[in-house]
């Protein structure tokens, strides 16, 4: 008999782990939106519990978080878009921004960078710490030239929940694409 107990509840645990399996998958699948901008001609999706603004603060486009990581922080993913001069390169606006970095953030430390691909064109992540308006914060930016124009993709959130919140950053970079 506790041979038969002990298979019904082993059989019974598989079973609820597959239906929440199933349903997580099915809730990723299902819990995304997808934004378009038709005037550059590029879409992503984000997640679905997420806001959006276009035009807000000089970005295209601000995908916002369901909650505050400060009083007045919200939990963002913002894409901007800058035209380059004739006579910066790829190569030179990565430098560049580095180097403002470096002047303009206090305590600034590049944790991680590498050159990347968005949307099949040749793309540069850094993340790094920085101390923004007194709030220590984690930095991830990517950014690509489309047609002369630099597009940077920011997530900021304070270092000890940017794990919690990153995820849609990388959902918005590996989903964007340009028609």
């Amino acid at each position: 008999m506790k041979k038969l107990v002990g298979a019904f509840v082993i059989l019974l645990t598989i079973l609820i782990l597959s239906a929440l399996v199933i349903g997580c998958e099915q809730n990723t699948n299902n819990s995304n939106q997808t934004y378009t901008n038709e005037e550059l001609g590029f879409s992503c999706q984000y997640p679905a519990d997420w806001d959006l603004k276009e035009g807000l603060m000089g970005a295209l486009v601000v995908f916002i978080g369901p909650e505050n990581f400060a009083e007045d922080r919200l939990t963002n993913v913002n894409i901007f878009k800058e035209t380059l001069s004739d006579e910066i390169t790829f190569e030179d606006y990565v430098a560049r921004g580095e180097v403002q970095l470096k002047a303009f953030m206090p305590e600034y430390s590049n944790l991680y960078e590498q050159a990347i691909t968005v949307s099949n064109l040749p793309a540069f992540e850094r993340i790094f710490t920085a101390i923004v308006d007194d709030i220590m914060v984690k930095e991830k930016q990517v950014f690509f030239i489309k047609d002369n124009d630099v597009y940077i993709v920011t997530f900021v959130h304070p270092p000890e929940s940017y794990d919690n919140y990153i995820y849609s950053l990388d959902l918005i970079i590996s989903t964007l694409k340009f028609e």
